[in-house]
């Protein structure tokens, strides 16, 4: 379930913001959203999450500005609103839960050097896409995927190394058996992606006590897997670090054609989830 904000920027307090701002969203997110105790465990409840759930339970867009300029690592808001997409992986009760949270809310948003002051002025539900087993999507922020492998050091992972399609769709599998307790069937787990256009890398530097550097890819691809999964995906992120924003697609294309095993030259699946697929055992 998503939710568009229209923020209208008080420039007479400040105009800019920092570019990376990832976390400094993330936070106020959460402190939004869980400043009523009472209508947030209310809302836990209602979506049989457990209060000490430490997992996110949402992801964000990039925020929208129209018109803008860069200085450096900061971003000159010459807009008078500004637009950012909130998603939640659970539906009941969510549409109450977020405008009681966010209507006509007046907030500050930014880093220590450079603030914005913001009031929601507008708060739109987003249609709910029909999902099926063949889907088109867009990486509207970077799709960040990590292996530590044999090394305690991460290792950010491009789309085009050979073991990315497999991370890929066990990341898929390993939100699902999370945030659902409806198990798949092995047979239907049968995944291929494809990617449309080339992957585009960027860096990001996520503000903190310790600045910690984040790679991550945008594309355009195919993804063929029980529609289960790429519901999640769509509605909590694909990959890793979905609470700070990164994973965030939109959807260009849908079919509900039905998904075939593909077998190699020794009969076996030919299948990113086929190490994936024992965890669901």
């Amino acid at each position: 379930m998503r939710f568009r904000l229209k923020l209208q920027v008080d420039h007479n307090f400040g105009s800019i913001l920092p570019l990376n701002y990832q976390l400094e969203v993330s936070r106020l997110i959460y402190d939004i959203l869980t400043e009523d105790s009472y209508n947030f465990k209310k809302w836990l409840n209602y979506n049989d999450i457990p209060y000490k759930n430490h997992s996110p339970f949402f992801n964000f867009s990039n925020i929208i500005v129209v018109d803008r300029k860069i200085y450096g690592d900061r971003m000159l808001i010459l807009s008078d609103t500004i637009e950012l997409t909130i998603s939640f992986l659970y539906n009941c009760c969510t549409e109450e839960f977020v405008y009681y949270a966010f209507e006509n809310l007046i907030f500050k948003l930014g880093d220590s050097a450079s603030k914005i002051r913001l009031k929601v002025v507008g708060i739109e539900k987003l249609f709910s896409p029909k999902f099926s087993n063949k889907m088109q999507f867009i990486a509207r922020s970077p799709i960040v995927l990590r292996s530590y492998g044999n090394s305690r050091y991460v290792n950010f992972l491009s789309p085009v190394d050979t073991d990315y399609n497999e991370l890929f769709a066990k990341n898929l599998i390993d939100k699902y058996q999370k945030y659902t307790d409806y198990p798949l069937e092995d047979h239907n787990i049968y995944t291929s992606i494809e990617l449309l256009t080339e992957p585009k890398s960027k860096l990001l530097g996520i503000n903190g006590q310790q600045r910690e550097l984040v790679k991550g890819y945008l594309y355009r691809f195919t993804i063929e897997a029980p529609k289960e999964l790429l519901e999640v995906g769509y509605k909590i992120g694909f990959g890793d670090k979905n609470h700070l924003g990164f994973g965030f697609c939109d959807i260009l294309y849908a079919t509900d054609k039905k998904l075939t095993p593909i077998l190699d030259m020794n009969g076996e699946v030919a299948s990113p989830l086929k190490k994936a697929s024992a965890q669901l055992d």
